[in-house]
């Protein structure tokens, strides 16, 4: 019998094709390739966005929290302290869920807040503080590389 060369082409295409969806089920169905959001109630956290919005513009220059990196130590100093700060410290990994975490904190005038290191991987994090300071609710973000 005899073939022309659109056959071989046709079974070519057919087994490229094939290749391209076997790679595509082994990632849809194996865990190790698992790709997630950052925040599970990511569109919860969406409609926040208002009041969050309002918070992060109520943060002044001398209301910015001073991040600073010792060998051992990530300390956070807060400016212009009063009164007793209550609040929480939200770190987040963008490479790794998993590593995230939160710190509540109550912090009185002069005060540090510490994180060990340890805690910390090394590389990016995205540092989110949520605070009430004079009656007001604050919210900062900065970007930190941990060292």
């Amino acid at each position: 019998m005899k073939t022309n060369g659109s056959r071989y082409v046709l079974l070519a295409f057919a087994c490229f094709i094939a290749f391209i969806l076997y790679f595509v089920i082994k990632v849809q169905t194996d865990s190790a390739y698992d790709h997630e959001l950052m925040l599970e109630d990511y569109y919860r956290q969406e409609k926040k966005i208002n009041k969050q919005y309002d918070a992060e513009t109520a943060v002044t220059e001398d209301l910015k929290p001073q991040i600073s990196q010792t060998t051992t130590t990530v300390e956070i100093r807060f400016q212009n302290q009063a009164e007793t700060l209550i609040g929480t410290a939200l770190f987040l990994r963008p490479s790794s869920q998993k590593s995230d975490f939160e710190v509540p904190f109550r912090i009185h005038p002069k005060q540090v807040l510490s994180i060990p290191k340890s805690k910390l991987e090394k590389g990016l994090w995205y540092v989110t503080f949520e605070w009430r300071e004079n009656g007001k609710d604050l919210r900062f973000k900065q970007n930190l590389y941990v060292e």
